[in-house]
Parts: structure tokens; C-alpha cells; sequence
């Protein structure tokens, strides 16, 4: 009994310390993504989920369909085969002599429905994290909330290549640009996720079944089965990649005269070896494995090369056509092709407005009347001079030596256009140096009024506060998290920033004790800055509230 219990209690431990181990190496590797992650959600709520959940929805889609075993039946996994073959050549020391033939038995190897069930389950959600993809999801999202994406319209692709388009726009608008969408949101992750299908779970799957038997018969030394078992076999996998050339076809992005010849190549390859895989699979399924003749295996390889000298002569015949005729034979595709792009780039929305530059004399009597006429469009002539616009609103500092410049912006409000100015604290030299890492975080944290404005059409001072009623600002665009922060002590009387102004937004984080290290510290990492800044600087009460710049910059209301 207690060799039982040994045992079962080291069964456990088996299974515990992988498992201990994987836990370890998650945590290391992305300790520092999860907190940026928290911290994101923390600041940003609904608008950092969607982007997470759009990607996820898409992942966990194109994952299900790449990975997702449905064969219940047979209830294979290369993974678990090769996995268990590896832990018993462990076990056996490595000696062969030792192991089974059996081991190597893919064809008999088959899991619980249990297991089967949950080990698809777990790789379609490894496997999301993989394939994640948002335009995807949020194209599924989308549909499920009814939009459609022209799913309709999608056999229409299928013609194209086997028609001549006629050179306008028309034949585009109809049959092109309406797929667009499916094409482009949904078609592509589509494809890629069943190439990764077909490869790992129908074509591995599938070679595995063929390789095994001989590479048993090699290490054992046993009779090894004949090729002709397995012909069937091989020419399938062939058809089934032809079949997937063949519908890659449709979606190429350019399609000419010959692609209706490659098109018809491959799908006649593709039924030839179909049909010879299904006329040896009827002769070994009434019973034994015919030779593989030497006259059968020319049979298939002569059809092949038929086809494919069939479709290259003609191909090349065309080509030849062509080059003396490329108006007549590939100006249509080209004129497509143009209408797509121009479609895809808005170049059909773009307007052309002449303008004649140069330098006209206008006699004294005639410049009223020309200003008048001319009144609309200098009314709104745009002051693009970047250097003007800042040396007409430095004045607007003044002497306050704690704030400068961060960036400009071009603000469009009525239909007007406006210069926008955005500030920031900074440190001033006076401060000494012992006393610059408590001056950035605890007093110089923010600008009182740090947004101005400029008529970007006159060129005069405007009063910010018409369209932002809030313009006090933490570290602006000026500095990042991993550069300066602010920190207050929670529950405070009094305020050290200036203006003994007290902060009461919504962001930022409560960092409990202990809070100690080096004021000098110059590392880079968030987590230990908050944990390197508290020595030597005063008291605080036992818990800080310490912010990023996205956290604290106060969003503007508009009137």
C-alpha cells in the first residue's frame, strides 16, 4: 500500500513540476505586458477592450478553423503521438533494441473522446493568440450585428477569369468593387487559415500515416509494405493541393488571358489524379495491394505532362498574340485593374481646381473690385508659417518659468482653421540638483492653462476657453510614463504642486509600502521607478497615488 501511494504521490509530482515550470516562464516573459495591460484597462476601459476583444474574436475564429480537429472517429493528434513516442524512448534509455514497433504505429494511435474533445478545445485558444487578427473580428463582429459585406456576391468572382471584361468602369462597379469588402476583411485570413489546415492537419496527418510504416520496417528490420498501398494516398494529397492552387486562382490580384489556362490546368490535373486515386483505392479496398507498375506509373505522369504542355503552348501562343496586340488583349484587364486602385485610393472623389499662378498688374481703378470678387477666398486664406504661429504665441507664456512648448496641431472648428498649442511642465534650472527628481513629481506636475490658439486665417490670438472649458494638463505630450510621473500622497491636507492645486481626476494608481531605493535611480522600467523614488523625500502618508501623463491629461469639453 504505501508503494502505491509513493507512487501515485510521484505521478503527481511528475505532472506538478511542468506545470510549475510553465507557470515560471509565463510570469517572467510577460510580468511586464500583464501589468501594462492592467494599467491600460485601468485608464482607457471600454476603448482599450475593443481592439483586445475584436482580436480575439478573430483569433479565436481563424485559430477554431485551422486547428480544430473534427475526425471523432479517428481521434488522432500528432502531438500527443509524438509526445508520448518521445517518453517512451526516454523511459527505454534510448535503446531501441528495447523499443516496440508498435510505438511507431501512427494509424493505431487514438485518444479518448475526452481528451480529443479538450485538447481541440486547447489548442483553437493557444491558437488565438497566434492568429489574432482585429479587421477580422470586427468584420465578424459587424456581421453578427447584420451588416453585410456582399457574401452574395461572391460567386462572381468565379467568372471572371473566363470572361473578357470591357474596358470602363461599368463592368468594375458591378461585379469588382461590391467584393471588396469580403475580399479584402474576410477572404484573405479565410484562406490563410485553411492553407494552415489543409498543411498540419490533413497533409501532415497524411504523410505521418505513409512515413511511419517504413521507418518501422527500417529500424526493426521487417518487411517493409509496398508503395502501391499508399498510392492513393499521395495522389489525393497531390489532387487536394492542385484543388487549393486552383481556387487561389480566383483571388490573384491580377487576372489576364491565361488565367482561365491555369485555372483549367490545375483543376484538370487535379480531377486526373482524383480519379486515379480513387480507382487504386477500390483495387486495394477489394482486397491486397496490386503492384505498382512501371506502365501505371507512366499513365500518370504522362497525363500530367500532357496537361501541362497542353496549357503552356497555349499560354505561350497567347503571349506571343500579345506582344504585337497588348491594347487589344490585355488593355481590358489593365483598364479594371486602373478602376479598382483609383476606387481603393478615392481618386474618383478627388476634384480639380485650376489655378493660374503668376504675377498680373491690375490698374489702380480695378483692385476694389477685384478684391471684392476675390473677398470669399481671402477670407479664409491659411497661416501655414509654423515658426509665425509660435512666435506669436510664445508672448502668451510670459515669464512663467515651469512651462514651455510641447506641440502643434491644426484644429478645424465651423469651419474654420485654428493653430493649437499644447504645453508642458518642465523643471526649472533653478532647482537644484538634489531636488529636481521631488520638483518633477511631487510639485511642477502640471500647467494650469496649457492649451493656446491661433486664427489660422487672421492670425490673431484666440481665447481657448470658447472651446475647451478644462485645459489644465499633467506632462502633456511632452513626456512619457517611463520619463516623468506625478505622485501625490493619498488622503493629503496640503499640496506641494504649484498653485497648491489638489488633482482630482480620474487616473492613476494606489502604490502601497513599502516604497524604498535609490532617488537616482535612471531606470527605464515603470514598475521600478515606482518603487526606487520615495527615499529621503519627506514623510507621505503610507499609500501614493502615482499617474502617467495618459492618465491625468484632463480631456477638454466642448461648448
Amino acid at each position: 500500500m504505501g508503494w502505491v501511494e509513493e507512487g501515485g504521490w510521484r505521478r503527481r509530482l511528475y505532472w506538478m513540476l511542468p506545470i510549475a515550470l510553465a507557470s515560471v516562464i509565463f510570469a517572467a516573459f510577460l510580468s511586464d505586458e500583464l501589468v501594462t495591460f492592467w494599467l491600460n484597462l485601468i485608464e482607457f476601459g471600454e476603448t482599450f477592450i475593443k481592439p483586445v476583444y475584436f482580436g480575439l474574436l478573430g483569433g479565436l475564429s481563424l485559430s477554431a478553423l485551422a486547428l480544430f480537429r473534427v475526425d471523432f472517429k479517428g481521434r488522432r493528434s500528432i502531438t500527443w503521438w509524438f509526445i508520448r513516442l518521445i517518453v517512451r524512448l526516454i523511459r527505454s534509455g534510448g535503446d531501441l533494441r528495447g523499443a516496440s514497433p508498435i510505438w511507431f504505429d501512427f494509424n493505431g494511435f487514438k485518444l479518448s473522446p475526452l481528451r480529443f474533445f479538450a485538447w481541440q478545445i486547447t489548442k483553437a485558444l493557444v491558437g488565438a493568440l497566434l492568429f489574432i487578427n482585429i479587421m477580422f473580428g470586427m468584420a465578424l463582429d459587424a456581421i453578427m450585428r447584420g451588416w453585410d459585406p456582399g457574401i452574395g456576391s461572391l460567386p462572381r468572382i468565379f467568372i471572371l477569369p473566363f470572361i473578357t471584361p470591357p474596358a470602363d468602369a461599368a463592368f468594375a462597379e458591378a461585379n469588382v468593387i461590391p467584393l471588396i469588402p469580403t475580399l479584402t476583411l474576410l477572404i484573405s485570413p479565410l484562406l490563410q487559415a485553411l492553407w494552415i489546415r489543409l498543411a498540419l492537419l490533413v497533409a501532415a496527418t497524411q504523410i505521418l500515416k505513409v512515413i511511419t510504416p517504413f521507418a518501422a520496417a527500417y529500424v526493426w528490420g521487417l518487411e517493409a509494405p509496398r508503395i502501391a498501398k499508399f498510392s492513393p494516398t499521395i495522389q489525393a494529397l497531390a489532387a487536394a493541393f492542385l484543388a487549393w492552387s486552383m481556387l487561389n486562382m480566383f483571388f490573384t490580384p491580377f487576372i489576364d488571358y491565361n488565367t482561365k489556362l491555369w485555372v483549367g490546368g490545375a483543376g484538370a490535373a487535379a480531377l486526373s489524379l482524383t480519379a486515379f486515386a480513387l480507382r487504386d483505392w477500390r483495387r486495394v479496398r477489394k482486397g491486397g495491394v496490386p503492384r505498382l507498375s512501371l506502365r501505371q506509373v507512366y499513365v500518370r505522369l504522362g497525363v500530367l505532362l500532357l496537361i501541362v504542355v497542353s496549357v503552356g503552348s497555349v499560354a505561350a501562343i497567347n503571349n506571343s498574340i500579345a506582344d504585337a496586340r497588348k491594347v487589344e488583349m490585355l488593355g481590358p484587364y489593365i483598364a479594371q485593374l486602373i478602376y479598382v486602385n483609383r476606387y481603393l485610393a478615392e481618386l474618383d472623389e478627388v476634384k480639380e481646381v485650376p489655378h493660374i499662378f503668376g504675377l498680373t498688374s491690375i490698374s489702380p481703378d480695378q483692385i476694389d473690385a477685384s478684391i471684392a470678387r476675390g473677398r470669399e477666398l481671402l477670407s479664409v486664406v491659411r497661416l501655414w508659417d509654423w515658426e509665425a504661429a509660435f512666435d506669436k504665441l510664445k508672448p502668451q507664456i510670459g515669464l512663467i518659468p515651469y512651462i514651455d512648448f510641447s506641440d502643434s496641431d491644426i484644429l478645424r472648428f465651423g469651419g474654420l482653421l485654428y493653430w493649437g498649442a499644447s504645453m508642458e511642465p518642465i523643471v526649472p534650472p533653478t532647482v537644484r540638483p538634489e531636488d529636481r527628481w521631488y520638483a518633477a513629481r511631487f510639485v511642477y506636475t502640471h500647467v494650469p492653462s496649457g492649451f493656446l490658439m491661433l486664427d489660422g486665417h487672421e492670425g490673431l490670438i484666440v481665447d481657448p476657453a470658447k472651446f475647451f472649458k478644462q485645459r489644465r494638463i499633467y506632462y502633456g505630450e511632452g513626456g512619457l510614463f517611463k520619463d516623468p510621473w506625478a505622485a501625490f500622497p493619498v488622503g493629503r491636507a496640503e499640496s506641494a504642486e504649484v498653485g497648491g492645486y489638489f488633482y482630482d481626476g480620474r487616473g492613476g494608481v494606489d502604490v502601497p509600502p513599502p516604497l524604498a531605493g535609490s532617488s537616482s535611480s535612471t531606470s527605464s522600467s515603470p514598475i521600478q521607478q515606482l518603487q526606487c523614488g520615495f527615499s529621503g523625500i519627506g514623510t507621505c502618508t503610507p499609500e501614493c497615488k502615482c499617474s502617467s501623463h495618459t492618465s491625468l491629461i484632463e480631456l477638454g469639453e466642448l461648448p
